[in-house]
């Protein structure tokens, strides 16, 4: 399998009986956007910081560490993605993000083998965006579709892997400049059936983008963190600079239809 093949993609519905013909029109809807150009982020003044933490949308040294019980049956941990604009954005419809962890070591370990046929391929889940402390639900009201894969990081680091996520609700709705809203969550389960090896391996996990979709007009790339895009698990690993800084991040711009081809 070559490193632009996914290998693994899941699906979550944030409620039992989702409206999906409407969610279906609205991704045909977005993925036109790929066909226009649209002015940039700059001509309309609407940028954003993002921000990454443990459990809940906390920007404290509390937030920034998850110490784990390895032995611990049947615990879980989330990782929370929130956001903030400089100003009002109408018609906003979803997220795209992309996550890196990293290890020390010359590979990623089995317990985070979360691909498909990997050692604890479902301990990885996409839960729909609740209220979460500290931060505003940009999805409330909204039948939510979130998914998620998990591939390589690169070549050059074959003791990282990445996460894409996305997550759409079903209706435009406008978000308030100044205010913290929460993007996503990512839930890890400790379950460990197969006894797969490196829970208490330090990593780190670092947040490289986020990109807020509107259902009509440009995204907005967000590169830059407002408190932190980095955080560790087990306290971190000890090989300098496999961790960054937090700090802004290289990502290019797509659209909602690149993004949605990804899972097909």
């Amino acid at each position: 399998m070559s490193p632009r093949e996914l290998p693994r993609y899941s699906v979550t519905l944030s409620q039992e009986h989702c409206f999906l013909p409407r969610l279906a029109a609205l991704l045909v809807s977005l993925s036109l956007l790929a066909a226009a150009a649209p002015p940039s982020d700059a001509q309309l003044g609407v940028t954003g910081l993002m921000n990454l933490g443990w459990n809940d949308c906390g920007l404290t040294s509390a937030n920034s560490n998850q110490f784990v019980d390895c032995s611990a049956p049947a615990a879980v941990y989330e990782l929370v993605g929130s956001f903030r604009l400089n100003r009002n954005l109408t018609g906003f419809v979803g997220v795209s993000t992309t996550l890196s962890i990293r290890f020390d070591g010359a590979s990623v370990p089995n317990w985070w083998a979360f691909q498909s046929a990997g050692c604890r391929e479902e301990a990885l889940t996409v839960p729909p965006v609740t209220a979460l402390a500290g931060c505003a639900n940009p999805y409330s009201g909204a039948n939510q579709l979130a998914a998620h894969l998990v591939e390589p990081d690169s070549p050059a680091q074959p003791n990282a892997f990445q996460i894409r996520h996305d997550i759409v609700r079903d209706t435009a709705v406008a978000l308030t400049g100044g205010t913290l809203y929460s993007a996503w969550r990512l839930r890890i389960s400790s379950q460990n059936p197969n006894a797969c090896e490196g829970c208490e391996i330090p990593a780190c996990i670092y947040l490289r983008s986020m990109e807020v979709f509107r259902v009509v007009g440009p995204s907005v790339l967000i590169q830059s963190p407002e408190v932190r895009n980095v955080v560790t698990w087990q306290g971190g690993p000890n090989s300098p600079g496999l961790c960054p800084a937090s700090g802004p991040t290289a990502a290019q711009r797509s659209t909602w239809g690149a993004v949605k081809s990804l899972y097909r």
